[in-house]
C-alpha cells in the first residue's frame, strides 16, 4: 500500500488544521482545541479549559493540555473522544472530508514523534490517530454507497390529494417515476402522498 503522510496545520487531515468546529455547545478552531478542552474539563480543570478555550492555536492549546494530570481512566476515553471529535470533522469541514476520501485506499500515517497518536520519533509509533482516519474512511465511503442506493423520495402537498377525485397519480406526474401508492378522495384522508423516483 502507497502512505499518505499527516502533517502541518495546512494539511487538512491534520488535528492543526484550522477550521471551526462546533462541539459540546463551544466553538472551537481546531480539533486538536476541542480534545484539549475536553481532556482539561474531564479532569477537573476548569480554569485550564477555559484557557483552552480561549486560545486561537492549536499549537498554544496543546500546550497547555500537557499541564493536565492525567487520571489513568483517561486512557480509555480519550480514543472514544477523539474518534467522535473526528466524526464530528468529518461532518463540518468539507475539506477534511474531501482529502479523507481523495487518500483512496493510502495507508494514513500521522506523521508525529508521539508515539501513541503518531509513528513516533523512530518511525515505529502504534499510528492510533491515523488508523482513526483509516476506519473514519471506511465508515464514510460505507455511507456513500448507502446513500447512493437509496430511491429519492418526492412529497406532494395536500392541495394536489384534494384535488385528485379519486384519479391515479400517475396521471398528475411525469411518466419516469414508480408509484408509491394512491389514494382515491372517497376513501380516508392524506395529507401527503409519497412517491419514489425509479
Amino acid at each position: 500500500l502507497n502512505t499518505r503522510f499527516i502533517e502541518g496545520h495546512l494539511d487538512p487531515l491534520s488535528n492543526f488544521y484550522s477550521m471551526t468546529l462546533y462541539w459540546n455547545k463551544h466553538r472551537f478552531h481546531s480539533v486538536e482545541q476541542a480534545f484539549q478542552y475536553e481532556k482539561a474539563l474531564r479532569h477537573g480543570e476548569k480554569s485550564l479549559a477555559s484557557k483552552i478555550d480561549q486560545s486561537r492555536h492549536a499549537g498554544i492549546a496543546k500546550k497547555l493540555g500537557r499541564q493536565v494530570k492525567l487520571d489513568p481512566r483517561w486512557d480509555m476515553e480519550k480514543e472514544r473522544l477523539m474518534y467522535n471529535l473526528l466524526r464530528t470533522k468529518s461532518r463540518q469541514c468539507g475539506e477534511f472530508r474531501e482529502k479523507l476520501i481523495e487518500s483512496g485506499e493510502n495507508q494514513l500515517l500521522e506523521n508525529k514523534p508521539d508515539p501513541f497518536w503518531g509513528i513516533g520519533k523512530d518511525g515505529k509509533g502504534m499510528n492510533v490517530l491515523g488508523k482513526m482516519m483509516v476506519e473514519l474512511r471506511s465508515e464514510l465511503l460505507q455511507r456513500m454507497e448507502k446513500e447512493k442506493s437509496k430511491p429519492k423520495a418526492v412529497v406532494i402537498g395536500s392541495s394536489l390529494v384534494k384535488n385528485m377525485r379519486g384519479d391515479w397519480l400517475s396521471s398528475r406526474v411525469s411518466t419516469d417515476v414508480h408509484i408509491a401508492y394512491t389514494i382515491p378522495a372517497a376513501k380516508e384522508k392524506c395529507s401527503v402522498v409519497s412517491i419514489i423516483i425509479k
